[in-house]
């Protein structure tokens, strides 16, 4: 049975309060603002595939909905198709974008629209080859239902991932991939939203936090360990 409920403790592990998540659907992925207020993409279902991106008051009762993307049938593999991507700023901006194209929208704390960014890019395409392991292990050798999508999408979405900066910095990853496979493509944009620059990371995540930049990677034997590294910006 699973237990839908939110579960708060402090930073030094002491439990603080849980709160019920099922009366407004399975929760996928979920932050907190400043307020309290949780941002969550909830797994639709039923009649209606796919998921929608909604803000909560601190017990958990919907103030409204961000964005939604419904789907007829369920992709064969998640990573390939298009998803809603989102990220928290530290000034509790919503920052969210459908990766079927390359649109990033930006919101304040109260829902408002402040800023749009759009840009051109040349859509990656899929290589079937390089899918066929994650398929034949998700389903066992066997067909593929009919509830899924049945064969692989031509390009890849616009972005994969957003993340933000201690100084506002959007940071895009791409499906863009270095010429020798090992790591893929971010563009980053300044606060206010003008592209300044694409580079190059191979690592799995990546977070800021002040002025250093915090990164999963995995050596050559697949151990995953983190790595910090000082941060300048120079354009």
């Amino acid at each position: 049975m699973m237990v839908r409920r939110l579960f708060f403790f402090s930073l030094d592990g002491e439990f603080r309060r849980d709160i019920p998540t099922w009366t407004n659907g399975r929760l996928i992925r979920v932050m907190l603002d400043s307020k309290d207020e949780i941002i969550g993409e909830v797994l639709l279902v039923g009649e209606k595939q796919g998921f929608s991106l909604r803000k909560f008051g601190p017990d958990f009762e919907e103030l409204y909905t961000i964005t939604t993307r419904e789907r007829e049938k369920i992709p064969i593999l998640e990573n390939l198709s298009p998803r809603i991507v989102w990220c928290l700023s530290r000034t509790d901006e919503i920052i969210w974008g459908d990766s079927e194209k390359y649109e990033v929208y930006i919101q304040d704390k109260v829902g408002k629209l402040v800023k749009k960014i759009i840009k051109q890019y040349k859509p990656v395409k899929v290589i079937e080859e390089e899918h066929n392991e994650q398929i034949e292990r998700k389903f066992g050798g066997r067909p593929i239902p009919p509830e899924f999508e049945q064969e692989l999408p031509k390009y890849y979405p616009a972005f994969q991932s957003f993340t933000i900066d201690d100084e506002g910095r959007l940071i895009v990853s791409t499906f863009k991939k270095a010429e020798n496979g090992k790591g893929y493509y971010y563009d980053i944009f300044d606060p206010e939203g003008k592209y300044i620059a694409k580079v190059l990371f191979n690592i799995l995540s990546l977070f800021f936090k002040n002025g250093k930049l915090y990164t999963i990677e995995e050596d050559e034997d697949g151990y995953q360990y983190v790595k910090r590294y000082k941060v300048t910006w120079k354009f």
